[in-house]
């Protein structure tokens, strides 16, 4: 037992021998050194603010707030809806507006067909506040007119974007 034990990793180790012999030697590459710079006046592509709703999952009709069902804006007048409740909540901000005013804060979730809000995640430049804050304010919207694909009521996943300095009026 003890033999055929032994047996079977030193065969592997001696065809792993035998196949890098064989074999062609590594390619090495070599280029030219790279001077990289950053400018502190351009976001990186990662935090390009993509402002208002877009659905994650593809629907015809967007979920949208009562009080907006009927405008003909009824996307922008959704995402200025989720926009101004998040306002009312936030008290001061936890980073200086200064350097972090243009990081992107998004906001995926889930509209169920009975309009309900389900699985909120907020992604954030490190504010410790803003994700409990966020999923407190969501949570005072009215129930949401669900979106619709082939005129039935579906599930929806959005997704708001803005930047942190949006969700702080002047003068707080």
């Amino acid at each position: 037992m003890t033999r055929s034990s032994l047996l079977l990793p030193l065969l592997l180790l001696y065809g792993s021998v035998q196949a890098q012999q064989n074999g062609n030697p590594p390619t090495v590459v070599r280029s030219a050194p790279m001077e990289m710079k950053s400018d502190p006046n351009v976001l990186p592509a990662q935090y390009a603010i993509a402002p208002g709703l877009v659905a994650v999952t593809g629907v015809e009709v967007l979920p949208a707030l009562p009080d907006c069902d009927a405008s003909p804006e009824r996307d922008d007048c959704t995402a200025e809806g989720i926009l101004s409740v998040l306002r009312q909540h936030a008290g001061k901000p936890a980073l200086d507006l200064a350097h972090a005013g243009d990081q992107p804060v998004t906001i995926t979730f889930l509209v169920n067909r009975f309009g309900e809000m389900k699985d909120i995640r907020v992604e954030h430049p490190g504010d410790p506040g803003l994700s409990r804050m966020a999923i407190v304010a969501l949570h005072d919207l009215p129930k949401f007119i669900a979106a619709t694909q082939g005129g039935a009521k579906v599930d929806a996943t959005l997704r708001f974007s803005t930047g942190y300095a949006d969700l702080f009026p002047a003068g707080r």
